[in-house]
């Protein structure tokens, strides 16, 4: 094929999706961008408004979510003490200015992770589902031990693959943010990963019952 045919059928991709890093000191998106297919440019452009979609969401969420409980100021957050009575603590508002764009490289991950695709063939478990009984939930704490337990992936397996990429680097972005002086931000943030990986164990379950 001449190769100016095969130019014109490329087009330069700039999408913060995929192509374009971002510098958390200059607090931007940096890069000169790649010609790809015109195709995967749709592609691209479409990741790049779904994420923007769903950080709009979010933030609409947690204004929500802050709306719907007076009886909070602003930095206060509910906790249980070990017999499970129900006391508040005073925490910042605000994350500091060395955590603000940590938190923000950290965000975008997350989106990244919540378009994840899910595989187009059956997840392959350790256990037989079909001999070891219904589908069991992980506590709170464990949604932070990926790949553990009687509903393990065979990590061997080329199916599970991109799927236990995926859970471990949530896993793993849970386990930056608990490291992080807590404040509101990140907070709302562990509560999204929270629930990326809640997500992930209701795919396991339905594959589970599926086998």
């Amino acid at each position: 094929m001449l190769p100016f045919l095969m130019e014109s059928r490329k087009k330069l991709c700039k999408c913060r999706s995929h192509c374009l890093t971002y510098n958390p000191v200059a607090k931007k998106y940096e890069g000169e961008g790649y010609q790809i297919s015109k195709t995967l440019w749709r592609w691209h452009q479409e990741d790049d408004r779904l994420a923007t979609t769903i950080l709009t969401v979010e933030e609409q969420f947690a204004s929500q979510v802050l709306a719907d409980v007076p009886s909070l100021s602003q930095g206060q957050h509910i906790l249980s003490d070990v017999e499970g009575n129900t006391m508040s603590t005073k925490i910042p508002s605000e994350p500091s200015d060395s955590q603000a764009d940590q938190l923000y490289s950290i965000q975008q991950e997350v989106i990244k992770c919540s378009l994840y695709i899910t595989p187009p063939h059956s997840l392959i478990f350790v256990n037989k589902p079909s001999l070891s009984g219904p589908y069991q939930h992980p506590s709170f704490e464990g949604l932070n031990q990926p790949n553990s337990g009687l509903h393990a992936l065979q990590k061997q397996s080329r199916t599970n693959a991109s799927f236990l990429q995926n859970e471990f680097h949530l896993c793993e972005l849970l386990h930056t943010i608990e490291m992080l002086s807590p404040n509101l931000s990140t907070l709302k943030l562990e509560n999204r990963i929270c629930e990326e990986l809640a997500a992930i164990n209701l795919f396991k379950e339905n594959e589970w019952a599926c086998q």
